[in-house]
């Protein structure tokens, strides 16, 4: 799956405003919109959407590792962290907890070797 699947989808949305057709966005809660195409994208594939919600917001001190094992094995986790990882503030998205999406949008980020 292409990690950028989410921008492209995102501008032939904004290409098709000018159009007749219309393009239908998703409120997310605590703010923040996706385009629909990208979330149905993902949704239709994920893993996460098998399982209990609640694995991929534990409390804090509460491990993440069960939810990341669900999105290791998912065939859509780029797409997934490209779509709501900016969007998602809490929890494990695209196999990455909030504090690993922030430390990824940081200019001059270390990355694991």
């Amino acid at each position: 799956m292409n990690p950028n699947r989410a921008s492209q989808l995102a501008e032939s949305a904004d290409s098709r405003r000018d159009g007749f057709a219309s393009i239908a966005y998703i409120a997310l809660p605590g703010g923040g919109t996706v385009p629909a195409d990208a979330a149905r994208e993902v949704w239709e594939s994920a893993l996460c959407a098998q399982v209990d919600p609640e694995l991929f917001f534990p409390d804090k001190g509460q491990p993440s590792a069960p939810a990341k094992a669900v999105c290791a094995r998912c065939p859509v986790t780029a797409l997934c962290l490209g779509t709501f990882g900016p969007l998602v503030a809490h929890g494990v998205v695209g196999g990455l907890t909030a504090r690993e999406r922030q430390q990824q949008r940081r200019p001059g980020r270390q990355t694991a070797a």
